[in-house]
């Protein structure tokens, strides 16, 4: 399976919250690494993560922008986008990702989610943080 194809089925996987589908692009012993918190995730907390934002936000949609092949994996841009009742944010976003085997090994990701958190309830707040 080439890059492009491989970053598409991630980026759907997560939108649509299939979780074997996220299983099966991840190699098991991944490493997940994000810009807000400088730390690296196994695959199962990644999950355990985006489950959690979709919980805390029922709204979010992870929508596409640009896919570019790289010689090891792909970069991928994409808005998180949230609508809180009648307000929706785009919020851009970054993932570079390396691949072996036709599986992510390796996923850096980039995203400013501070402009959303002016409209996040205390509940979703408290979701969120635990």
């Amino acid at each position: 399976m080439d890059n492009i194809a491989i970053a598409e089925r991630f980026i759907t996987a997560i939108d649509k919250e299939d979780t074997e589908a996220m299983r099966e692009i991840y190699a098991p012993d991944a490493k997940i690494w994000h810009d807000f918190d400088r730390q690296e995730q196994s695959v199962d907390t990644n999950i355990e993560s985006l489950l959690t934002l979709r919980q805390a936000i029922p709204t979010v949609r992870w929508v596409k922008t640009r896919i570019e092949p790289l010689p090891t994996g792909f970069l991928l841009t994409y808005n998180l986008t949230v609508t809180f009742g009648e307000r929706t944010l785009a919020i851009p976003a970054c993932v570079i990702a390396t691949i072996a085997n036709d599986r992510i090994t390796f996923l850096e990701e980039w995203v400013n989610a501070t402009p959303m958190f002016k409209y996040l309830s205390p509940e979703q707040l408290k979701i969120l943080t635990g």
